[in-house]
């Protein structure tokens, strides 16, 4: 095809040459994301013609689904525009084809929902029986995240902005609605899959003008974590201390790592700094109500977990060494406190000289009058049994010298 801008060639009529083309104007070439979320958007409309709303394409009998099938849900069949370069995840692989792993913990959902969207951790989709759902595309899945970590839901344009941050004003709300679409569709078929079947109801619908995840039939992780929380004021209100005790350690149950590991969005961050201090915070108080009441083993798992949560926390280490030296056992206390210095190496700096002071306190011997009974040493041994039969040979000297 001749261009507009070459020159006519010499010789023949001007019959003969190719007319110039016409002036179009500037033209926009689009992106492989943008020609993917265009596709999407078409792919949808087209299967719709074919399989009208209402009704779900043919499924196979239920004898042609292998049992891995059925106990692994994925979706990575739906052709809505799924490419296997933006799936992400530890479920995918190389090739991008679908390992599906059991769930190593599968948590069965509240009664009526059927899917789970979990954010503590790697975000990640699960069926009716806590197993993972694989394969959908990388920003079903984060749009699903944030809609997750806001329970009253986002409007089109903010729900645009969070997961395409860098589009031209009005591209993001336009590469919503196929994303939107594919989402829909993918969590549908995935009920099919799992044997509960939602056919005709939305998942992610739209209430007064928000997109939100319907919540009777979605659980997630975050609303527990929350739900928990607010348990726990109103027990603090009534002075329950056992309703307390309870509701942190729902909270601690829901936590299960950093919120939103994976998710490289600036809205992310913000959540997981402000649910990893609440439970750090929820564990330091679980701690101080088990010690208050006597539990030295379920005061030391919580703080323990603690500094994995809040690993610069100086505090919680403190009180870790505390609860040890209780206990009589001197190795444990030192342990921490190498734990404590290694730990801060990674801000290039070292223990405050309380923490020393503390340790060496600890660390002095001690006479028998301020000796703990062995019961103490023992709850404490369940965190330590690396020095467990040290600390029931020094019991065992101690009852010979009585």
């Amino acid at each position: 095809t001749t261009s507009p801008t070459a020159s006519p060639s010499t010789g023949g009529s001007a019959s003969s040459r190719a007319a110039p083309a016409a002036d179009l104007g500037p033209v926009e070439i689009l992106t492989a994301a943008d020609a993917a979320d265009l596709l999407t958007g078409l792919l949808p409309a087209v299967r719709d013609t074919l399989n009208p709303p209402g009704t779900l394409p043919p499924q196979p009998e239920p004898s042609a689904i292998s049992s891995v099938d059925a106990q692994h849900p994925s979706i990575s069949s739906i052709p809505d525009g799924d490419s296997t370069a933006e799936r992400s995840g530890p479920n995918a692989d190389a090739q991008g084809t679908n390992v599906r792993p059991h769930d190593r913990n599968p948590r069965p959902l509240p009664a009526g929902a059927v899917l789970a969207v979990n954010v503590f951790g790697h975000p990640r989709v699960q069926d009716a029986g806590g197993r993972d759902i694989t394969g959908l595309r990388a920003k079903a899945r984060d749009l699903l995240a944030l809609l997750a970590v806001h329970p009253d839901g986002l409007t089109a344009e903010q729900v645009g902005d969070a997961l395409w941050p860098d589009a031209p004003p009005g591209r993001a709300t336009a590469r919503l609605s196929p994303t939107l679409a594919y989402t829909r569709r993918a969590l549908r078929e995935a009920t099919v899959v799992t044997g509960t079947n939602v056919a005709g109801v939305d998942l992610v619908p739209m209430v007064d003008g928000r997109y939100r995840l319907d919540p009777g039939l979605v659980d997630t992780d975050y609303r527990r974590f929350t739900a928990a929380l607010a348990d726990y004021a109103g027990a603090s209100a009534a002075g329950d201390d056992t309703a307390r005790r309870d509701a942190l350690a729902r909270v601690a149950d829901a936590y299960g790592g950093e919120a939103l590991d994976g998710i490289p969005y600036l809205w992310a961050e913000p959540v997981r700094e402000s649910t990893r201090r609440q439970a750090a915070d929820t564990l330091a108080t679980l701690a101080e109500l088990c010690s208050a009441s006597g539990d030295a083993a379920p005061a030391l798992a919580a703080l323990e977990r603690a500094v994995e949560v809040d690993p610069y926390a100086e505090e919680l280490y403190r009180r870790i060494m505390r609860l040890h030296a209780a206990a009589g056992r001197t190795g444990a206390v030192r342990r921490t406190l190498r734990l404590l210095e290694a730990r801060l190496v990674d801000l290039d700096t070292d223990p405050d000289p309380a923490t020393l002071t503390l340790a060496a306190d600890l660390l002095r011997p001690r006479t028998q009058s301020t000796r703990q009974p062995d019961a103490v040493r023992a709850a404490a041994a369940d965190h330590d049994p690396g020095s467990r039969r040290t600390a029931d040979a020094a019991g065992a000297d101690r009852s010979a010298t009585d």
